[in-house]
């Protein structure tokens, strides 16, 4: 299934775990749908170049960019336990496994 279709749905509400309920959910979606598709492009971009992503880049550029939210302090706490490299990891392996389905 591609990452686009996964926001196929309807709600009235949408409960986001760790981010609480929203009732803008259309407004979330498009939000969600959009950056896990630049995610996604990111990923698949550095598979098809040579030499490897530098994870800890990435890593700073998620926790920054969730600092704009939550203090550094929780944001580093979050992300000291699930780190960001294992989202990336997850969707390496998403696009391998796409890749193989489609050849």
């Amino acid at each position: 299934m591609a990452i686009e279709n996964c926001f196929n749905f309807q709600a009235e509400n949408v409960g986001v775990a760790h981010f609480g309920i929203h009732s803008d959910f259309e407004v979330r979606v498009l939000e969600m749908r959009e950056r896990l598709v630049a995610f996604q492009d990111q990923v698949y971009a550095q598979m098809n170049q040579s030499g490897d992503f530098d994870r800890e880049l990435f890593e700073k550029e998620v926790r920054q960019e969730m600092s704009k939210y939550l203090p550094r302090k929780d944001v580093d706490s979050y992300f000291d336990v699930f780190s960001p490299s294992v989202d990336w990891d997850g969707m390496q392996f998403y696009l391998e496994r796409r890749d193989l389905e489609n050849s």
